[in-house]
């Protein structure tokens, strides 16, 4: 499932037609009326957690949520052809640009303010709005005390942005049991977590490090690009079930949690279980 990261890459590639006026808005598998958008100006883009929000004139709003299979390509402007790609659920052009959703689950057109944006209202602190309160983060966090950490921080209510990967990716740098209750960590580890997963997300957006994990070692964090047969990848441990850890050498364990995989090494993530809380 894109996680918040790639949602902040979208709509960081949306800028550029912010103030472009739509040319064409189609929803192929809606029959919700959309021409009255033609001529309109998108206003904003932005993403909150895993959602992406459009902005037109006239107080529009497209939300989409991609789930596990949806997609954005933005482009420069093709000659008009009449037709869309396969999955295509979301189709807007300007005269020099045009954006393209296929597969997503979740698109809701509505005007901003109503009733039909009520799930977002639920979002928690977005970890990578451009400012944060990781206090208020702690705090929600501490209101699910009994959930173990793994579970937690993929709570959107709670944190919003953080999924598979680099709930995975996080534990695991900073050496925390995912299976443990978030009762078992002081405020400074959960601190420590959500600063460093932030980090990370952020140069994925950025651009700078595609999913790397800052992988502990001697002498401090490094980045790291890993070599698993023959082929790079960028995970210390994420979809590595059965390699060596790239710290320990302990083999690489994978669980489900709900409805979700964590990926851990007991040996640099030690259980929790026996400590007092």
């Amino acid at each position: 499932m894109p996680e918040g990261d790639t949602l902040h890459r979208i709509a960081r590639k949306m800028q550029p037609l912010v103030g472009q006026t739509l040319t064409a808005f189609v929803l192929p598998r809606s029959t919700q009326a959309t021409s009255h958008l033609v001529g309109k100006r998108i206003e904003h883009v932005e993403a909150r957690g895993k959602n992406l929000l459009v902005t037109f004139e006239g107080r529009w709003v497209l939300h989409t949520h991609l789930r596990m299979n949806g997609a954005w390509r933005i482009r420069a402007r093709r000659v008009e052809s009449g037709a869309f790609p396969f999955g295509t659920v979301v189709y807007f052009a300007t005269s020099t640009h045009e954006a393209v959703c296929t597969n997503a689950p979740t698109v809701t057109l509505a005007r901003s303010g109503s009733m039909r944006f009520d799930p977002l209202k639920s979002l928690g602190p977005d970890l990578l709005a451009d400012v944060i309160d990781v206090e208020a983060m702690v705090a929600r966090l501490r209101q699910a005390d009994a959930l173990p950490i793994g579970v937690a921080v993929m709570d959107q209510r709670l944190v919003a942005g953080i999924g598979n990967v680099w709930k995975s990716e996080g534990l695991f740098a900073r050496g925390l049991d995912p299976f443990a209750p978030v009762a078992k960590f002081t405020d400074d580890e959960l601190r420590d977590l959500l600063t460093h997963v932030r980090a990370l997300m952020q140069k994925n957006v950025d651009g700078t490090v595609h999913r790397r994990a800052l992988v502990p070692a001697r002498g401090g964090p490094r980045v790291t690009r890993l070599e698993v047969g023959g082929a790079l990848t960028g995970h210390a441990i994420y979809e590595r079930k059965g390699l060596p850890c790239p710290r320990c050498g302990t083999r690489i364990e994978r669980e489900r949690q709900l409805t979700r995989t964590t990926y851990v090494c007991r040996t640099c993530q030690p259980s929790r279980a026996l400590l007092g809380s």
